[in-house]
């Protein structure tokens, strides 16, 4: 069994497939586009660094659903939560050239059939509108290297953990009626977890 990888994790290799979509307009080689705060000798120019900043911040409400449906009793009940949480991705860019991927990488991301395909098997996608680029360009020793920076705002599905319920019961409840008005009593067929069973009146 694959161990479970982090938000942040995911968010990160959904990104550098996308930028590496051997059928999209960039179609990166691998290694050009690398993981930021890494002890690793960095390839030479050019080459864009990623980093997830920010993540699981709300956006939205999540929802309990069921796993099964419940009819009559059910044999295997459980309960998961599922919603939509946002992350910010920083990309800096390291040359020219890199600088032209991150300007067309949101586009690709919202146009381009196949990158759109890959952030969507990972639950991503990419917000509109996107803020802008900005100049990081600096003298380094005797030259001068081009540098920008794009920091992305992109949405991602979460699934929470799967919570296993006691067996539910069925049960018959009647209540009776003084109003005159009202029927004599009343009886309804319901599901009734054992371990946390109604308050009586």
């Amino acid at each position: 069994m694959a161990s479970p990888i982090s938000d942040r994790q995911r968010i990160r290799e959904a990104i550098i497939a996308a930028f590496e979509d051997p059928d999209g307009t960039l179609a990166l080689s691998p290694g050009r586009i690398i993981v930021a705060d890494v002890k690793a000798p960095r390839p030479p120019m050019p080459y864009i660094t990623i980093k997830v900043l920010t993540w699981n911040s709300d956006a939205g409400e999540a929802v309990d659903w069921h796993k099964h449906t419940l009819e009559g009793i059910d044999d295997d009940p459980a309960t998961t939560t599922e919603g939509y949480r946002e992350a910010t991705v920083s990309l800096n860019a390291f040359g020219e050239t890199a600088i032209i991927w991150i300007e067309d990488f949101v586009q690709d991301a919202r146009h381009w059939r196949t990158t759109k395909e890959i952030l969507r098997a990972a639950g991503i996608t990419i917000n509109y509108p996107q803020g802008p680029i900005t100049d990081l360009s600096a003298l380094v020793d005797t030259g001068f290297e081009n540098r920008a920076n794009r920091t992305l705002t992109v949405s991602y599905h979460r699934t929470g953990a799967l919570q296993e319920h006691p067996e539910l019961v069925k049960a018959d409840v009647s209540v009776e009626f003084d109003s005159p008005s009202a029927p004599e009593s009343l009886t309804m067929t319901g599901q009734i977890d054992p371990d946390n069973p109604p308050c009586p009146p």
